[in-house]
């Protein structure tokens, strides 16, 4: 999803819930999977589409990125993913595990896109290739991410080379988190972060990711035209907000207009468009 084209129109990004079939080292969940687990708000399909109804009456059609844990493990998401299609555009963020055929008949690659992130510790990349080629030839926007994690950072650079051979886009996001003792981004050395300037390809990731731009005290239209909804079914303007509601609430609300940042940084590639301007000397 082009998110600079769609600043007007409501954009949310939904963790619906956090449980995986993969655990992967770099991961932010890793090693809390059991107690994150306890937070998950299982509803029924007819639950959660009264719920994004009640949300397309008050503020027009979302596009909503759905992500987890891993989305297609939640239940019935594929009747989900359908029936949200009718009035919302999607983009789902997954480990592409699952038999892509059954998707390929039901879902509409007109409202859905589908953004594979690739794992290589537990994905076979000629199977994973081949998931995307099918999704591809039906039709499906495909955009492939891994994350750059130090010790199979230069192995991503041959892997890049065989996804753009199969004209598939591929990028690497920076790592955020600690590996041998050493906090990440700030942790790559200077080769390291060569690396992962070649294969970013975003100039905005790189400056807010990676070079740690200030963004305190900056207006941001977070809350107001992007939310974040966590797997409890809470809603924050962002990754570093308080929580501002619960998106079940009858009487939830978007922000009416832009607020200051109140994070010293802002690191999410979905969150960091939303500035709006200075209001100081950050």
């Amino acid at each position: 999803m082009d998110l600079k084209s769609q600043k007007d129109r409501l954009y949310a990004s939904w963790n619906i819930h956090l449980s995986c079939n993969y655990r992967c080292p770099y991961c932010f969940f890793y090693g809390k999977w059991a107690k994150l687990a306890k937070h998950n708000r299982y509803l029924s399909v007819t639950e959660w589409v009264e719920c994004w109804n009640k949300i397309y009456d008050q503020y027009g059609s979302v596009h909503i990125d759905i992500s987890g844990g891993e989305p297609f493990t939640y239940p019935s998401f594929l009747e989900l993913v359908f029936e949200f299609s009718k009035r919302h555009t999607l983009g789902i963020i997954t480990n592409l595990s699952w038999d892509v055929e059954p998707f390929v008949k039901k879902i509409s690659p007109v409202r859905v896109k589908v953004y594979p992130s690739f794992h290589p510790y537990f994905a076979n990349i000629g199977s994973f290739l081949r998931k995307i080629i099918f999704l591809k030839d039906s039709g499906f926007e495909i955009s492939v991410s891994c994350v750059g994690y130090p010790p199979v950072l230069k192995k991503l650079l041959v892997f890049k080379k065989e996804f753009e051979n199969k004209r598939v886009n591929f990028s690497v996001q920076p790592f955020r988190g600690v590996y041998r003792g050493v906090e990440y981004p700030k942790g790559y050395t200077s080769e390291e972060k060569e690396i992962i300037v070649l294969l970013c390809g975003d100039p905005l990731a790189i400056e807010y990711q990676l070079e740690g731009k200030i963004t305190k005290g900056r207006l941001c239209s977070a809350g107001q035209k992007y939310i974040r909804v966590h797997s409890d079914s809470s809603v924050f303007r962002c990754a570093h907000s308080k929580i501002m509601g619960d998106i079940m609430d009858r009487d939830f609300k978007l922000l009416e207009e832009p607020l200051p940042c109140e994070s010293e940084f802002c690191d999410c590639k979905n969150e960091f468009i939303y500035l709006v301007e200075s209001t100081g000397d950050g």
